[in-house]
């Protein structure tokens, strides 16, 4: 009985070579170019049927029988990934859908490797999968992230709208009667006896009480929504709040415009105004 030489690995039969692509999950095949730039199968395994829903003899004996099969917006992709690797003989990667009968969709992926032939026009060696349940858990993941992220910008609506009618309420509600509150005081300090000077200084502290208020409030104000976004727009609101900050701080702030003002969508404002303002409280 003959024996391999040491270090030699036999050739695996024709049956085993068989049984293992056929194993294999959606379609081995063998693809060439023709000189009218059409596309024929000189190989597909048995996967062809489950894969693509036609018999190996017709995909081999009809050049136009996978093409058919493409959907129409994905043949244009098709083509040009082909085109692109007889040109360059790089690696055929292709991603598409495939119209089964009864309008059942698939996609597919081809990925073959290009091989020149005697008469110059390229083979491609290769698998073609059913990558279905890849993409629809692709779309489904898309779809979340897409209405996560207009919940997100739902979220982020209505607190802007909160802050909005807070802000408003402390500048016009509270405002309104902090200033009432400072101006009767004022007139009650004025009508203050002058020998009492114990309780002029009383009035005097409460009214130096109000004015800190009525800058607290004003602060508040703006911190939940600067008004001069809304009536100046946003350069003029980010000059200011580059002004406060410096004052806050003590470091030096200056803003450099390309323009006086820019026109943008009031969401798109009060966002960037936000990440200005969270850009100064981090330094």
């Amino acid at each position: 009985m003959p024996k391999s030489s040491p270090g030699l690995l036999s050739s695996p039969s024709p049956d085993k070579l068989q049984g293992f692509i056929a194993g294999l999950p959606g379609m081995a095949c063998q693809i060439e170019l023709q000189e009218d730039g059409s596309i024929t199968f000189s190989y597909a395994s048995e996967g062809c049927k489950a894969l693509l829903g036609v018999s190996t003899g017709d995909l081999l004996s009809d050049s136009s029988c996978f093409p058919s099969l493409i959907h129409p917006e994905d043949i244009s992709s098709f083509l040009d990934t082909l085109k692109l690797s007889a040109r360059t003989l790089c690696f055929w990667n292709w991603e598409g859908r495939i119209v089964l009968p009864g309008n059942v969709i698939k996609w597919v992926r081809l990925g073959a490797t290009p091989h020149n032939n005697q008469g110059g026009l390229p083979r491609w060696e290769g698998m073609m999968l059913d990558i279905t349940q890849s993409k629809l858990g692709e779309f489904e993941l898309r779809r979340i992230q897409q209405q996560l992220q207009e919940l997100s910008s739902h979220i982020q609506d209505a607190k802007e709208q909160e802050r909005l009618h807070i802000a408003r309420e402390v500048h016009d509600e509270i405002g309104s009667l902090l200033t009432a509150i400072k101006i009767d005081l004022s007139w009650l300090i004025q009508r203050l006896p002058g020998n009492d000077p114990l309780l002029t200084d009383k009035a005097t502290t409460i009214e130096g009480l109000v004015n800190k208020v009525i800058v607290s409030a004003n602060n508040l104000a703006h911190s939940l929504r600067p008004v001069v976004l809304d009536h100046f727009g946003f350069i003029a609101a980010i000059e200011i709040e580059a002004q406060e900050f410096s004052k806050r701080s003590g470091i030096s702030c200056t803003i450099i415009t390309s323009q006086e003002d820019i026109e943008l969508p009031a969401t798109h404002s009060i966002t960037l105004f936000r990440i200005f303002q969270e850009t100064l409280n981090n330094i």
